[in-house]
């Protein structure tokens, strides 16, 4: 996302510390261990000047990029993976202070500033990989079978075994700009994790001690690559739009590694659209903050339009090919995405079901405004 988004979406250490795992479609809460912190040098200086720097350290603490460009580049759910991480990374890190005769907790703590983040990517292992290929493909056929009544314009899809971390890197560059997508990659992977480094300060009494902290974000079951660019002043507002390939983690729940490829596709080919509702939306914005509230509300709106449909087609998948998926059972046990338990998902999915997923997308193409009211999307 872009500048000034990331700032308003400070942390709570109070409200947050049970909140540890790394964000992840369906993945288990068990990475809490690898955010981590670097050995925290004790070294000081008196900047009582500097005093209203500092928060209280169980109060809400802002986050923000050390560039827009670093910003634009983080996805949304990597910065939502900060925000749920960082107050454990924080409580380590105060851990070890304590550890060499500090207090527990420190006087305050500065803004934190995000200064690298850094996607890895793990390649997945060869052996079943091209009939698992060839599942996802006949998923994506049958999603477009589904949707045939809906005039969407579907790209050409290709999916590329890379043999190397840096060709994946180097494949879902962002390279479509505008309206069109005419073909997407889409790359394998066993898994893919951000890493985060992040600087600050801490204050003891008048001592003030550098913070730097390294935080793993693990990657979602898929990600379909969207870079936003905001610019323009008050009233005269545009968003550029940059598109990239499409990544399919195969660590995950069965179920999940099955719809994510189709689900990434439909994102890719309803971009348009959402990037139609979000230049609707800039007309109004007269402020920064009104701006990306705008590009925020077009991301969501594409999100449960998306996942809405998602479970549509995946019930027909289930009944057409005899899967046997429980989807009841497999959300208790929480062995699906996230959208799954998503309250604006159930909405757009109930009502998908009254009108037809062919109403809904070109309501979403024409009306996207009258489609959040229609389906009684919870939306700021």
């Amino acid at each position: 996302m872009i500048g000034g988004n990331f700032v308003r979406n400070s942390i709570d250490i109070g409200v947050s510390i049970a909140i540890l795992a790394g964000i992840a479609c369906g993945q288990p809460a068990d990475n809490v261990s690898e955010s981590t912190s670097q050995d925290p040098p004790v070294a000081g200086a008196t900047l009582d000047q500097q005093i209203k720097q500092f928060y209280p350290p169980q109060s809400e603490i802002p986050i923000t990029f050390s560039s827009t460009e670093l910003e634009e580049s983080t996805t949304l759910r990597t910065q939502q993976g900060i925000v749920q991480i960082l107050p454990n990374g924080l409580l380590q890190y105060y851990d070890a202070l304590a550890a060499r005769g500090f207090p527990q907790l420190p006087d305050g703590v500065s803004d934190l500033t995000i200064t690298s983040v850094e996607t890895q990517y793990y390649l997945p292992p060869q052996k079943d990989l091209e009939q698992k290929i060839q599942t996802a493909q006949n998923t994506i056929d049958h999603l477009k079978a589904y949707l045939s009544d809906s005039d969407l314009k579907f790209s050409e899809v290709e999916f590329v075994v890379a043999q190397s971390s840096s060709e994946v890197k180097e494949g879902i560059k962002f390279r479509n700009e505008g309206a069109a997508i005419d073909e997407v990659a889409i790359y394998p992977v066993q898994q893919f994790q951000d890493i985060v480094e992040i600087k600050g300060e801490v204050k003891y009494g008048n001592q003030i001690l550098p913070l730097e902290m390294t935080l793993i974000v693990h990657g979602p079951l898929g990600q379909f690559s969207k870079k936003t660019h905001l610019t323009g002043g008050k009233g005269e507002y545009t968003v550029d739009f940059l598109y990239g390939g499409i990544l399919w983690n195969l660590k995950g729940p069965q179920q999940s590694v099955l719809e994510t490829p189709a689900l990434e596709y439909l994102h890719s080919t309803v971009a348009p659209f959402a990037r139609g509702h979000a230049q609707q939306l800039m007309q109004r914005a007269s402020t920064g903050t009104e701006a990306i509230d705008a590009i925020d509300r077009s991301d969501l709106l594409d999100e449960y339009v998306v996942h809405g449909l998602g479970r549509a087609w995946f019930e027909q998948l289930n009944t057409d090919w005899q899967l046997g998926y429980d989807m009841d059972s497999l959300k208790k046990q929480n062995r699906v995405s996230n959208w799954w338990h998503d309250e604006n998902v159930d909405k757009m999915a109930r009502y998908i079901a009254k009108v037809s997923p062919a109403a809904v997308i070109r309501m979403y193409q024409n009306s996207p405004e009258q489609l959040i009211a229609e389906s009684g999307l919870k939306m700021r």
